[in-house]
Formats: C-alpha cells, sequence, structure tokens
C-alpha cells in the first residue's frame, strides 16, 4: 500500500456510521441489507470495498456549536426545565420572571434579530443539553481546583484581574493569577484545602 493511501485510510470498527456511495440500486438489493453493513458489523450481507466508503457520519456533520451560559443562567434554566416539559412552556414562563438572568439573555438583547438568535439557541439547548458549556463567573471566597497541565491544585479565589483571570491564593501562601478556563469550582463559599496525607482542613470564608 502507497504512503498516500496509507494517510487517506481509516480505521473503521463494528458499529461506526459510515455514508457510503451507491452506484445502482437492482431488484435484489434491499434497504435492510445496506443497515445491516453500517450497523450491524456481525451481519455481512454485503462486503463493501474501501473505496465504496466515503468516510464515517461524523465526518459529513456540521460541528455542533457549545451554548455557553453562566452558572446563574444554567441554574435558572434547569430550574424552568424541571418546571416545564417544552420549550413553549419555558419561554412563556420566562417572560414573567425578569429578575432571570436568563431573561436578559434572551429578551434584552440589541434588536429583535439577536433575540430571536437567542430565543433559537435557548429552544436548542432544551434539545440538546449536553451542547450547554457553563462560563463560570468564579466570586471571591470560592474554592476552586487549578489545572495548568503542569500544576493541579486546590486554592481559592481571594481577588479579579484583567483578561478573565482570577488571582487565587494557594496553601503555600503564594497567590497567582490564573485564567478562569484553567479553573472548576469546587465550593462557593468555603476554603476547603487538602493537605499531602489527604486530608482536609475546611474553614469558613
Amino acid at each position: 500500500m502507497s504512503e498516500t493511501k496509507k494517510k487517506n485510510s481509516k480505521k473503521y470498527e463494528i458499529g461506526d456510521k459510515i455514508v457510503v456511495k451507491v452506484k445502482n440500486i437492482g431488484e435484489n438489493f434491499r434497504d435492510e441489507q445496506l443497515i445491516y453493513v453500517i450497523e450491524d458489523g456481525s451481519k455481512d450481507y454485503r462486503s463493501l470495498h474501501e473505496r465504496e466508503v466515503l468516510g464515517k457520519l461524523e465526518d459529513f456533520q456540521p460541528k455542533q456549536v457549545k451554548i455557553k451560559m453562566t452558572v446563574d443562567e444554567k441554574k435558572e434554566f434547569d430550574e424552568l426545565k424541571e418546571t416545564y416539559a417544552t420549550p413553549y412552556g419555558m419561554l412563556h414562563n420566562l417572560i414573567h420572571k425578569k429578575d432571570f438572568d436568563l431573561y436578559r439573555k434572551v429578551f434584552m438583547n440589541a434588536n429583535t434579530k439577536e433575540n430571536s438568535k437567542e430565543q433559537l439557541r435557548f429552544i436548542k439547548a432544551f434539545e440538546h443539553p449536553e451542547l450547554i458549556e457553563v462560563d463560570y463567573e468564579f466570586k471571591i471566597g470560592n474554592s476552586v481546583i487549578v489545572d495548568t497541565g503542569n500544576l493541579k491544585t486546590i486554592g481559592v479565589v481571594v481577588g479579579t484581574g484583567v483578561c478573565k483571570c482570577f488571582k487565587v491564593l494557594f496553601k503555600s501562601g503564594l497567590v497567582s493569577s490564573v485564567f478562569y478556563k484553567k479553573m472548576k469550582l469546587v465550593k462557593e463559599n468555603a476554603i476547603d484545602w487538602e493537605d499531602q496525607n489527604g486530608e482536609r482542613q475546611k474553614e469558613e470564608a
């Protein structure tokens, strides 16, 4: 096999959904045969040559864009979803919750076009909650796990910085500026240190 062909070759596994180029359909070629080939590799009703397989289904689907929410927006979204079974019910009742951050996000944009975009994102979040990405808004006193790739430790937010960075106090006494995406919330209102022996010493902030 040439180097070019090796690079273009994809690794397929049982259970993969694939896109197949169908050249012709005859009377003896039943739809279920193709389904079996795609969805159940153990039933080989028709062998496919590599050149007939255009790729995995995921290669032909548009990349799903994450729907960003703050911590408070996500809490409000979950509260509405627990109460109302449809996106219409959620939006209809959100109109009356003007103190919600989510209300301002969905209904209080610069123009009608932007409101429509946010309302469509809201409906998509209802249908695909796995696309929701919570953009944490850390507050002073929050205990957080800091993971920079080279370092993973616990600290407490003691101040805000610039460019979405926060000042974090570590157990050693060091205060460092940390980008928010490198932090994960542990507790909202408590300092929660963990020593080298795994024993926790808790203090109320």
